[in-house]
């Protein structure tokens, strides 16, 4: 953060202190905290503040492209580090961060980071490699998928998670989340089940949206759209012309 916080993409830091305890890290203050409350107790103000969930996601993509153009990759992306700073959003708390090797494939050290419901399932799995920029950018769609839901995807990216299981490995973020998988996983379903209920948000979901998160939460690294894949997608393309 003191090398590349530039208060536009990542929050600068101002001054550094350190006692026998504790350090201590003072930084630009963010009025509007950070993006949790945003998705799951304030969307419906999301428009009025930053112009629509895909101008936030947007934003947060530029993040993650810049810190990747820096040879950095953050690795514990998440709305707890997203911070709103004026109309935009900064990123946070980057202790977890590293610099990106050449080839970008790097070894998992330092035991276990981040938050599993956000990191990608090669990383969760213990695999003892991972591509560094696309962790960044699995992260940076599943917080896509709480704005777009006011939802949170699942609690950990494994197959024994029922929400993972229905929307990655059945299809359930599909353009058709119709399917026999998902008709399978849901047969046994009470009417009241969450997985019911999630099965009625991805029937909702704007097309063009459903497929850049199908795009990206491939459980095969190898077969995700890369970062200029995103960028040029048709739902950010239509928002930017309408904007």
């Amino acid at each position: 953060m003191q090398t590349i916080g530039d208060n536009h993409h990542v929050l600068g830091i101002y001054e550094a202190l350190q006692d026998e305890q504790f350090l201590y890290i003072i930084t630009k203050y963010c009025e509007g905290g950070n993006l949790v409350p945003w998705i799951f107790q304030k969307r419906d103000h999301i428009h009025e503040k930053f112009g629509g969930f895909a101008a936030v996601y947007q934003n947060i993509l530029e993040n993650v492209d810049y810190l990747h153009r820096n040879y950095i990759c953050h690795r514990d992306l998440s709305p707890d580090n997203c911070m709103v700073l004026n109309r935009r959003i900064v990123f946070n708390d980057l202790a977890m961060s590293f610099r990106i090797p050449q080839g970008g494939i790097t070894s998992r050290t330092g035991g276990f980071f981040g938050k599993t419901a956000y990191l990608p399932p090669e990383i969760v799995s213990g695999f003892h490699y991972f591509k560094a920029t696309s962790c960044d950018l699995w992260s940076s769609v599943v917080i896509l998928f709480n704005l777009v839901t006011g939802e949170i995807a699942w609690e950990t990216s494994l197959p024994t998670d029922r929400r993972f299981r229905y929307l990655v490995l059945a299809g359930g973020l599909s353009r058709i989340p119709v399917n026999e998988r998902t008709v399978e996983m849901l047969a046994d379903e009470p009417i009241t089940s969450d997985l019911r209920s999630l099965a009625e948000i991805c029937m909702n979901l704007n097309p063009a949206v459903a497929d850049l998160l199908e795009g990206v939460l491939q459980l095969d690294p190898n077969q995700r759209w890369k970062t200029d894949q995103v960028k040029n997608c048709l739902w950010l393309e239509a928002s930017r012309q309408l904007g």
